[in-house]
Parts: C-alpha cells; structure tokens; sequence
C-alpha cells in the first residue's frame, strides 16, 4: 500500500514521525521533496507542491493532505492574514 502524505509543515513531528509509522506498519509513504516544502517561517512552493500532488496522485493507495499545506503553504501560514488569491 501507498499513502500520498501532505504534511501540514515540514517540522519533524509533522512529516518524519508520520512517515517513519506508516513504514513501520509497512505502508511506503510518498511525501513532496523537502526544496517545495515550507521552511521556518517561508511557506512552500505551491507551485511545487501542486507538481508533487499531480506527478503522485495515480500511485497512492490512500491520499493524507493538510489543507493548511495545500491552500496555505503551512499551518503557520495560515495564520497570515495579508494572503493574496
């Protein structure tokens, strides 16, 4: 099984020990290259990320996506409150 995982952040509680479970359990966990996502306080390349979610999505078994990531570029992110369209 594939799970196509979308971390609400790249903080290692959010995208390490998610992966490192799900391939304890034996689930291989497709997660987006590290360069497209968030670091500290810059958002993710969504650009990127939209790439990473379309080059995937046939593969996975089972999609995990943080909206914050997705629609935000991280749950700090979404905290912004001068974000464009």
């Amino acid at each position: 099984m594939k799970v196509l995982f979308l971390p609400v952040d790249s903080r290692p509680c959010n995208r390490l020990f998610p992966k490192q479970l799900l391939e304890w359990c034996g689930v291989e966990c497709i997660l987006p290259p590290e360069d497209v996502q968030d670091h500290f306080t810059r958002p993710s390349d969504w650009r990127g990320i939209q790439d990473f979610l379309t080059a995937h999505a046939g593969e996975a078994d089972a999609w995990a996506i943080s909206l914050d990531q997705l629609c935000f570029g991280s749950l700090l992110g979404s905290r912004e409150l001068d974000m464009t369209q």
